[in-house]
């Protein structure tokens, strides 16, 4: 688990640098199954890696299955897609898919 927040951070941390954005403010977005589950091993050290090498950052974690980001790409290209479409089809995605 040690090794994995080390690399989640280093990745974090590379993309950071590369963006320029380390000592700002923006969000960093972690995803995907082992990262959302939060177990406390793997989450506590890389919220702690990550708030060392980007202070002031706000972590958030997705919940969301990729297929819901890739639908709502696919909307924003058909012309944008409102508050309300962005929910209506994420409930949607939802309710298909198991979870």
């Amino acid at each position: 688990m040690a090794r994995q927040a080390r690399e989640i951070v280093s990745f974090a941390r590379i993309a950071g640098t590369r963006l320029g954005l380390l000592d700002q403010a923006h969000t960093i977005v972690l995803g995907g199954g082992v990262l959302a589950a939060r177990r406390p091993l793997l989450h506590d050290a890389v919220l702690a890696g990550l708030f060392e090498v980007a202070p002031l950052a706000t972590i958030e974690v997705v919940h969301d299955r990729p297929v819901i980001g890739a639908a709502l790409l696919a909307l924003d290209q058909w012309g944008g897609v409102t508050p309300e479409l962005d929910a209506a089809a994420r409930a949607a995605i939802r309710r298909r898919l198991p979870s």
